[in-house]
């Protein structure tokens, strides 16, 4: 299956965007404004980012941009990268576009296509806090930075770009600028599409999936479910569609590996508990668990998984036993930590998810805590690669989620961050 074939299935307006799709991709002209300053439009909302969060924000970039770009292109890229993410989840579109003016390669044009889409989903537009030009630009900017770039880096900005004028109705431009991508790239754009439909368009799209996945990639089946959960939260009140949809979901979520198929069914309970279904919701945690259960997995994997329920099961009132998995979860970390088998390479991967959760549960102390420890660990690694990668993702996750850290703590990140630039200064001046 051709990778466009997916989307195209998956559009309300599937009529002659086959034809568009093979046109090829027309060149667009660099624009103008695409690296404008947030100040330069007098609509743009004003975005309430605490000085504490600017401060962390700040120093997270300023680490990203110590990796040297030779040998650490792909090293900086995408610790910058992580920064302008974040500052999206502060819902702070333009501070991201201020850090994106300063990516250092080809992510740049990932993050325009990341900022515009954001501002598409967020309703900008409708309420006048940004000019659709304005988004326009960004768009035609990350379409010129594509080629610049090689491979599935190219895919990758131009199925965020397809992604973002799906979102805008722009079929038509979907259809060209997804022509000829890659299928795990093609799949990010899948799931724009669920906000567009009515129930028969939504079934008409479910029915697609069905017959496509069958010979569909393993990207493209993960596309599929991410689209069907899209549905799954769009058409919940519709018992009979979401019925339909949740059945095609169980039919073809065993075409995807396990740690994919708990997501997607962690992903359904969240739709169910924000509808106040928690009988529903702990119903299929239930089925995670036993899918957990049946395998052995290593700290970095298996405690993000196990906290992620324990958050879930919590909020969906089970707190004795959500309280339970926050503890097996930490017991399992330990465990690996003791036994030498996680090493401190890879603790940040355990140590951040578990702090996430903790604070989705509402558990704000443990969450503190634990994103404490996940500084003092991403601190320990002589190298100074893993150090900067996982402090640029802890002072990030903590911008983003609000966790203000107190005096001790700040000074803690504080001499971190001066020890990895020594040491980037030391290998420099070798």
């Amino acid at each position: 299956m051709r990778p466009i074939a997916l989307i195209l299935a998956l559009s309300p307006a599937l009529p002659g965007l086959a034809a568009c799709s093979d046109a090829g991709s027309t060149p667009v002209a660099a624009a103008d404004g695409a690296q404008a300053s947030a100040n330069d439009d007098a609509s743009a909302p004003a975005e309430a980012v605490a000085a504490w969060q600017r401060e962390l924000l700040d120093l997270a970039f300023d680490l990203a941009a110590q990796f040297p770009l030779n040998p650490h292109h792909k090293d900086r890229g995408r610790a910058e990268e992580v920064v302008v993410l974040a500052c999206l989840d502060l819902d702070a579109p333009e501070l991201a576009l201020e850090y994106n003016a300063r990516v250092s390669n080809w992510r740049r044009g990932a993050g325009y296509a990341d900022i515009s889409a954001y501002m598409v989903e967020q309703g900008m537009v409708e309420r006048g806090e940004v000019d659709a030009d304005r988004i326009a630009d960004y768009l035609a900017e990350a379409r010129r930075i594509a080629p610049t770039a090689e491979g599935w880096r190219k895919d990758r900005i131009l199925a965020k770009v397809a992604r973002a004028y799906a979102l805008q109705g722009l079929d038509a431009q979907v259809a060209q600028v997804a022509s000829g991508i890659s299928a795990i790239e093609a799949s990010r754009v899948t799931e724009a599409y669920a906000g567009r439909v009515d129930a028969a368009g939504a079934r008409r799209q479910v029915q697609a999936i069905d017959a496509l996945v069958n010979t569909a990639t393993l990207e493209e089946v993960r596309g599929a479910l991410d689209a069907c959960v899209a549905l799954h939260a769009r058409f919940y009140e519709d018992e009979a569609l979401r019925g339909e949809i949740e059945a095609s979901i169980m039919d073809n979520i065993h075409k995807v590996p396990l740690d994919m198929r708990i997501e997607v069914l962690y992903a359904l309970a969240d739709n169910e508990l924000e509808r106040d279904a928690a009988e529903r919701a702990i119903a299929r945690l239930d089925t995670a668990a036993e899918w957990r259960g049946s395998a052995h997995w290593p700290a970095e994997y298996g405690t993000p998984l196990a906290a992620g329920e324990a958050a879930r099961r919590y909020l969906a009132g089970d707190t004795k036993e959500g309280l339970a998995l926050f503890a097996a979860a930490r017991a399992d970390y330990e465990r690996d930590v003791e036994a030498g088998i996680l090493v401190d390479f890879f603790r940040r991967e355990a140590l951040l998810p578990l702090a996430e959760a903790y604070l989705h549960a509402g558990l704000r102390d443990r969450a503190v805590e634990t994103y404490r420890e996940a500084v003092i660990e991403s601190g320990k690694n002589a190298n100074a690669r893993p150090r900067t990668d996982d402090m640029v993702a802890v002072m990030c996750s903590m911008a983003a989620n609000g966790v203000e850290p107190d005096e001790a703590l700040l000074e803690r990140i504080h001499a971190t961050a001066d020890a990895i630039r020594e040491t980037w200064a030391k290998r420099d001046a070798q």
